[in-house]
């Protein structure tokens, strides 16, 4: 036989597959381990490869010599097969067959290149793949993988690519993949993380990440390559981006609750006001806080998810909570309009008409309030049910009724327009009232000589009304000014949008309840002081007698 590529050189036959290497590249002892091997029954072969698919008859006990193995398609079949049947291959391929467990095989050392996409595994336990040396590419897509064990992937020194799409995943593990110095590409197509573990990709300088979910992205470091671009309008922080902002949400939101709450203690255990007075009293209060309950539902979601809100981002926006929380400011911006009209109108209404007004009954104010909290209630579960049908996830993370950057639902223009609207109306109708009314007790001569005491009343009167109508047009319209432009504007700051929540949105809901507070805790030590003065005048007078 002649030497290949060494044409001069012949050699005996007989020195063929000798054990002995006698031409100088070695080509007469190439495949030599397949003499007297036969291809198994239902199998295809070429010299060291061989690929067997549907039905084979293939004995787990004969040492096979073949190097590449692919079986695909195969009803009936367990790793066990190969570990026992083959010592020495580079590339195993076992694909949609009836395999449930890929861990704890002591597969080849000189293994390259691994794939067990398409089977059954459900899990991969700890040290799943362990000591592969040379291994370089792992392939598990699509099978049934829901658990990751920590260290599942160990002393895999030379892996480059690791597959795992299309496995129900919901959870990374501290340390999964460890000591992978070399690694390359990550493939998560098709997977939707819900937790991730801060260790979960600790140590492994990936360059290239390949996935259809942009929260995967977050979890990478900065440097790595993904292939999935987030939306502009979507950040790899927390649900509140800032300590800060966690900060003011909880504190504005703890102060509206406090305030209103000793607003509405101290106007009914006081009884320093007429009682339909502090009916509508109780109501502002009432619908105020509203505007805490959203912004609590905000702050403690942000402390329920921590970091691992990328992840679940959407199962946030689409779940009731976030639903629920839409609907309350839904309600809180059309009952609080509602509440500050009535109670504009209730003033104005007393001083006009003195004698003959239903607004000086506590019942009647009392049916007014109760008619304007179930008709806005039932408004708003309406619009937010439609939004519901029409968008099974809301748009924006903190579950605004006014904000939509994705610029796709109707409902939510519809809604903004309308807020806009009504509060332009509303500011408009309580300005007006409140000079009618200033303008009918200045011109009322016969009452502003009565008393000092009626005059400071009225002035009482005239400051509530000024900081109650200032503070609204401060909380609506700016915040309105911003949400109409969000609805032009192709990109806009969403920290404005947070802050805009935080600060703008409940100033009333602090503001109103301060007001009513402050001057009925004032009127209540006038009040007392008088009662001391007048006490001591009767000491005095029955010492005198």
């Amino acid at each position: 036989m002649k030497c290949k590529s060494y044409r001069k050189k012949c050699i005996q036959l007989g020195s063929i597959c000798d054990g002995k290497e006698d031409c100088p590249n070695g080509n007469d002892e190439l495949l030599c381990q397949l003499r007297g091997v036969s291809c198994p029954s239902g199998c295809n072969c070429l010299a060291l490869a061989v690929e067997c698919s549907r039905q084979f008859v293939f004995h787990k006990y004969i040492q096979h010599p073949f190097q590449f193995i692919q079986i695909r398609n195969v009803a009936k079949f367990e790793l066990d097969f190969v570990v026992a049947g083959f010592k020495e291959y580079f590339i195993l391929n076992v694909i949609n067959t009836s395999v449930n467990n890929i861990c704890g095989f002591n597969f080849s050392q000189m293994l390259l290149q691994l794939d067990l996409s398409e089977n059954c595994a459900s899990s991969l336990t700890k040290y799943c793949f362990y000591k592969l040396p040379h291994l370089k590419i792992l392939d598990i897509k699509e099978n049934e993988v829901s658990v990751l064990e920590t260290n599942s992937f160990w002393d895999l020194p030379r892996l480059q690519i690791l597959d795992l799409s299309s496995n129900p995943m919901k959870e990374l593990k501290a340390l999964c993949i460890g000591k992978v110095p070399l690694f390359k590409l990550l493939k998560l197509n098709k997977v939707k993380v819900q937790v991730v573990h801060s260790e979960a990709l600790e140590n492994l300088e990936i360059k290239h990440l390949q996935t259809t979910n942009y929260q995967t992205c977050c979890l990478a470091e900065e440097e790595t390559e993904c292939s999935e671009s987030k939306p502009w309008f979507i950040s790899c922080s927390n649900l509140l981006p800032s300590q800060s902002l966690k900060l003011f949400f909880i504190c504005v939101s703890v102060s509206t609750i406090v305030l209103n709450v000793a607003s509405l203690v101290s106007h009914v255990v006081l009884k320093m006001c007429a009682p339909a007075f502090a009916v509508n009293v109780l109501a502002l209060n009432t619908s105020d806080m509203l505007c805490a309950v959203y912004l609590c539902t905000i702050w403690i979601a942000h402390l329920v998810f921590q970091a691992n809100f990328v992840l679940k981002e959407e199962l946030w926006r689409s779940g009731w909570v976030c639903h629920s929380a839409f609907g309350t400011v839904v309600w809180f911006s059309l009952l609080s309009q509602l509440v500050i009209h009535l109670l504009s109108l209730s003033r104005l209404m007393v001083v006009l008409y003195p004698i003959e007004s239903a607004f000086k009954k506590a019942t009647f104010v009392g049916k007014c309030s109760v008619a304007i909290f179930v008709a806005s209630f039932c408004f708003s579960v309406v619009l937010t049910t439609i939004v519901g049908w029409t968008s099974e996830m809301l748009p924006f993370h903190l579950c605004l009724p006014f904000v939509d950057p994705t610029n796709s639902v109707l409902a939510i223009k519809i809604i903004t327009w309308f807020s806009v609207t009504t509060q332009t109306f509303t500011s408009l109708a309580v300005t007006v009232e409140g000079i009618t009314l200033v303008t009918n007790l200045s011109d009322s001569g016969e009452i502003i000589q009565k008393s000092k005491s009626r005059q400071s009343s009225e002035l009482v009167l005239i400051i509530q009304l000024f900081v109650i109508t200032v503070s609204n047009i401060l909380c609506w319209f700016p915040a309105n000014g911003i949400y109409v432009v969000a609805i032009f504007a192709e990109t806009y700051p969403i920290d404005l949008i947070i802050w805009t929540t935080v600060v703008i949105m409940p100033l009333n809901s602090v503001v109103n309840p301060s007001v009513f507070l402050v001057l009925n805790l004032r009127k209540f030590y006038i009040e007392k002081k008088k009662d001391t003065k007048s006490k001591q005048g009767r000491n005095v007078n029955m010492v005198n007698m």
